[in-house]
């Protein structure tokens, strides 16, 4: 099944019950969106609000991914993140059912708060990702489902030098930099390869702005109400 742009109610009723969620859509609305997945707000037949996030590509599975992820917020580091009631990951459709937590976008807000609210989210938001830094690997590696898989280039720092690589390529291609300027920067990652390996693995976001980042006020300041959207 390859996810739409958008969906119909019975297209999403067709969804719901594949990720095992025995309920009834009876209203849906799109949210922002990822470009890696298509989030719509669902309304159930009991009044209850779920999000549906359909994932576009099922590289490093995704849906199982998002899914420990979530986990390992709520239960290990205690940083909110939504629950997830229902998965789908097969080979031909992934999609995980989230609680609706209800909640502003954090770079949606933050331009309009005052000086001191501004301070507050930020340094509340900035602890929260250090405690998400908390969570340590043995070995370095990709997050493929739930599974941690060794970097194929050997360790950390070889797979950054290799990232690198294939994008200062793409610039050179592109004639947005030089060759000789982009041998100078595969250079300077190649020379700290030992710097970069020479830390404990720890989990990373990936994609950690504002707009990931769902906050909620609660009389004069602003809380953290959830991290979203691994990748």
């Amino acid at each position: 099944m390859q996810a739409p742009n958008s969906l119909q109610l019975f297209e999403a009723n067709r969804w719901l019950e594949r990720t095992g969620i025995e309920s009834q859509v009876i209203a849906m609305q799109p949210l922002p969106h990822g470009y890696s997945h298509r989030n719509d707000l669902l309304t159930l037949e009991q009044g209850e609000r779920v999000v549906l996030r359909r994932y576009l590509h099922r590289t490093m599975v995704p849906a199982r991914k998002e899914r420990g992820f979530f986990g390992l917020l709520r239960h290990q580091v205690s940083v909110p993140a939504p629950r997830v009631l229902g998965m789908l990951s097969t080979d031909d459709a992934a999609a995980l059912v989230l609680e609706y937590v209800d909640g502003s976008l954090l770079g949606d807000i933050a331009p309009d708060l005052p000086d001191g609210p501004f301070e507050d989210v930020h340094r509340t938001v900035g602890k929260a990702l250090r405690n998400i830094h908390t969570i340590t690997y043995r070995i370095g590696g990709l997050l493929v489902g739930e599974d941690l898989v060794p970097f194929p280039e050997g360790s950390w720092g070889a797979h950054i030098v290799a990232e690198v690589r294939r994008n200062v390529q793409t610039l050179v291609d592109m004639r947005q930099i030089s060759r000789p300027a982009s041998t100078v920067i595969v250079d300077r990652f190649q020379a700290a390869i030992p710097l970069l390996n020479d830390h404990v693995p720890t989990l990373v976001h990936g994609d950690f702005h504002p707009w990931n980042v769902l906050v909620a006020q609660d009389d004069d300041s602003w809380g953290l109400r959830a991290v979203l959207d691994l990748e």
